[in-house]
């Protein structure tokens, strides 16, 4: 795990995010951000965590605490390039990506990450992101995406329902119907799955076997863009974990709600 935010706290942009102006959202220093820094950038800031099983989830940015929800979200969308009432400014998203790239390519070599998980996303923020972060890492760091590091498992009748928990018969039933329909329909989204109760359903992940020899007994870094349930972000840490790797830190770029 990480574990010294201190060398970070020196930044001159003790407060820096995203703004809306007009119809279009800006990313600047301000203290009247809707989307704020929150991962020790500034001395007075504490960066979040998401408790999963193998620590925390950490996020670079999450919401101000003055922010309305309804705008936050809308921020979210336009990030993802899916806003239809606002337009991302375009330098202010390539800033962003700039000082998110780099501040993340610390953590990388202060941590000793040899491995780097992307994991899976349906918008071009992630993607950028790591593109950006390549121009900061030496050569060898390994960044492996979604489907080259994990993948869904492609035999859906080993997916399962985990008995952890003490479940009602009703919430079984349910559960074992999102599971059959995708058996039915060859494909399995976890995403078919009621939110509180994705942390049951196991084996829905695969970790590649051509890319054991870059998780057994090396430091892993899983990167998430924005975070809501943490669902991926924990199959995969367990996946990670199970399969030898010496140390794993979790990071996403923002905390959804």
């Amino acid at each position: 795990m990480i574990q010294t935010f201190n060398e970070f706290h020196g930044s001159n942009l003790l407060s820096e995010g995203f703004l809306i102006k007009d119809d279009h959202i800006v990313f600047e220093p301000t203290s009247d951000a809707i989307i704020n820094t929150s991962f020790g950038k500034g001395s007075n800031l504490e960066p979040y965590g998401m408790k999963l099983p193998f620590g925390e989830m950490f996020s670079v940015y999450k919401k101000a605490s003055s922010a309305d929800k309804k705008e936050y979200q809308e921020v979210l969308s336009a990030l993802k390039g899916q806003s239809s009432q606002y337009t991302m400014d375009l330098d202010s998203y390539d800033k962003f990506l700039k000082r998110t790239a780099l501040y993340l390519s610390k953590i990388v070599t202060q941590n000793k990450i040899d491995t780097i998980i992307v994991l899976d996303t349906s918008s071009k923020l992630l993607p950028d992101l790591m593109i950006k972060m390549n121009r900061y890492l030496p050569k060898y760091y390994d960044i492996h995406t979604y489907n080259k590091g994990l993948f869904k498992n492609p035999n859906i009748s080993e997916i399962q329902i985990s008995r952890q928990y003490n479940l009602q018969d009703k919430t079984i039933r349910e559960l074992q119907r999102v599971l059959d329909k995708a058996n039915q329909d060859q494909y399995f989204s976890i995403k078919k799955v009621p939110t509180q109760f994705r942390q049951l359903i196991k084996n829905w992940l695969i970790v590649n076997d051509k890319i054991l020899s870059q998780i057994v007994d090396k430091n892993v870094m899983i990167v998430d863009d924005i975070i809501t349930t943490g669902t991926t972000a924990k199959e995969a840490a367990s996946l990670i974990q199970d399969a030898g790797a010496a140390s794993l830190i979790g990071i996403s770029i923002i905390k959804g709600i």
